[in-house]
């Protein structure tokens, strides 16, 4: 708010406390409209009175949402019931969704809180598109941000988790994250303001009361201010994060090639923490994949490719790799390998997709084409039925003569240097499906003489 008046205005309006006019001042402007997460508890309810009374300051249109997770019955009723009455006393609109939480845990194979926390986002967001809101506000203090820096820890996140919760995330804002739970519970004390409580956060089955109830009591008792603490380390390592990103993102910008492609001279020069940031960035960023699903692990064998010979790969996920070649990492988005047959008709033209050539196969050695410009070989096969043309796969061999012996054709796309990505296209005359008798790619065939003769054309 650039207005000196309306700043010594806001003053006056007995807001839970300063930090949280500035919190908003950086991520609410006038004229919006802002998403409320309402569930009825301290935090949320103090989120939204202090929001309605700086509402005609900011001009600004509130919208409560509220999600009956169904979880508690009577306790989930009476809180949409009591969401719903102070918006009508207050005339604010009010939207409610009623979700099976237990139900879309099951089916999806996670933990309560983790599908409560996704119906939740799914539902606010929904409500924020449909009503061209700016933001979604939710009323996250500095004790929800201490405690999610220990679930984070315990499940083995980086420095990342360690700046814990974020002011401002997409479109997520959280004006109460400098302020603590017995803060916001003074001021409703104070204020007379109702609220109510929900008593599965005294579950000790919950991993977030655990920590809650347990470890960080344990941490107060040796020094009470450790919460306060926790914040101002939490500010330190959030800003040496973005400094660390933005190193990170300079390299990127340099020295990835297609965004895809990394210069491995430039890459081994960085150091181990650039490198891991790089990657984590990279798969983040490039292949969209979700940072949850992003661990140590898949970061360490991508970096390990470093020390690997040229073709050398590792899955990432079921759709994404990562490859070696001489000069470059690759990352392979989308990867996903697919199986493809052709199944051969005598003189008639079949087009090959995955080598962008038409294959004729005749008994005819003098075959009249439509095109002067073609490769000719004869090959010998028992059942001309049997005969397809097939995606290339691990283990085919083709034969060479009795002298020679059977060769890996795994080998022979090695010392043709054809990346591990042009593999997927390689394709094959095979017989009975498992005999090869030529890479077509190439135009290299077996000299196996059993059966009856034919000759294939391309071109």
């Amino acid at each position: 708010m650039k207005n000196k008046a309306i700043d010594d205005n806001l003053k006056y309006l007995d807001l839970i406390s300063e930090s949280f006019l500035k919190n908003l001042k950086k991520c609410v402007f006038c004229e919006d409209t802002l998403i409320v997460a309402v569930s009825g508890g301290a935090d949320s309810v103090a989120l939204l009175f202090n929001l309605l009374k700086i509402k005609k300051f900011f001009k600004i249109k509130i919208i409560v949402a509220h999600v009956n997770h169904s979880l508690r019955g009577d306790e989930s009723l009476r809180d949409e019931v009591f969401v719903k009455k102070i918006c009508d006393e207050k005339k604010i609109s009010f939207v409610c969704q009623k979700v099976d939480t237990k139900k879309f845990a099951f089916e999806n194979g996670i933990s309560i809180e983790e599908a409560a926390r996704i119906l939740r986002y799914d539902f606010l967001e929904k409500i924020r598109i449909k009503n061209k809101a700016k933001k979604i506000a939710v009323a996250h203090n500095k004790n929800d941000c201490v405690e999610t820096i220990f679930l984070k820890l315990i499940r083995g996140s980086g420095i990342k988790a360690l700046a814990g919760i974020k002011l401002i995330n997409k479109n997520i804002i959280r004006p109460f994250i400098n302020i603590s739970r017995e803060e916001i519970i003074n001021y409703c004390i104070e204020n007379n303001i109702n609220y109510v409580n929900d008593s599965s956060n005294d579950e000790l089955r919950y991993d977030r009361n655990k920590i809650r109830h347990k470890v960080i009591k344990v941490f107060r008792e040796i020094n009470n201010n450790f919460v306060n603490n926790m914040m101002r380390n939490c500010e330190i390592i959030n800003d040496e994060d973005i400094f660390l990103d933005n190193l990170a993102f300079d390299f990127i910008k340099k020295n990835v090639i297609d965004e895809n492609k990394i210069r491995i001279f430039d890459f081994k020069k960085l150091s181990i923490v650039l490198k891991r940031r790089v990657i984590k960035i990279l798969l983040e960023k490039k292949l969209k994949i979700d940072s949850k699903k992003i661990n140590f692990c898949k970061i360490k064998n991508i970096i390990d490719l470093l020390d690997k010979n040229n073709n050398k790969f590792i899955f990432i996920d079921k759709k994404n790799r990562a490859y070696r070649t001489k000069d470059e990492i690759v990352f392979n988005s989308n990867y996903e390998k697919k199986d493809f047959y052709y199944n051969i008709m005598i003189d008639k033209k079949i087009f090959i997709r995955e080598i962008k050539k038409n294959i004729v196969v005749s008994r005819n050695e003098n075959l009249n084409l439509d095109n002067n410009f073609y490769f000719k070989k004869n090959f010998f096969c028992k059942d001309i039925k049997r005969l397809l043309i097939r995606n290339f796969r691990v283990g085919d061999k083709i034969f060479f003569g009795q002298l020679n012996g059977h060769k890996k054709i795994k080998k022979i796309l090695s010392e043709k240097k054809v990346s591990i990505l042009d593999r997927n296209n390689i394709t094959v005359l095979a017989y009975s499906d498992q005999n090869v008798i030529g890479i077509l790619n190439f135009n290299i065939f077996s000299n196996l003489e059993y059966g009856d003769k034919f000759f294939i054309y391309i071109y």
